[in-house]
């Protein structure tokens, strides 16, 4: 399996989001949803998970993906910013 990070036009979906394909062949498939863009991803060492950062109404949220099972997981960062 592969991920891509496409951009859409200004106004279509919101940003980059994250598809994966099949190198053997096939249609990407959307692992990301429109309305929130996402930053950078990075694939996990055993290939099981896509670790990923988006951004919406100005909040940073780290994603974990479970590629096998299609779940999102939102993994908790404390809030840097605040922190003393």
């Amino acid at each position: 399996m592969l991920a891509i990070g496409l951009r859409t036009r200004h106004g279509e979906t919101g940003g980059a989001q994250i598809y994966l394909i099949n190198p053997q062949g096939g249609e990407a498939q959307p692992l990301t949803a429109p309305g929130a863009p996402v930053q950078s991803f990075e694939w996990s060492p055993d290939s099981r998970y896509v670790a990923f950062q988006t951004v919406d109404y100005n909040a940073a949220r780290i994603n974990l993906a479970d590629i096998e099972k299609g779940d999102v997981i939102p993994i908790k960062v404390p809030d840097i910013a605040n922190a003393r």
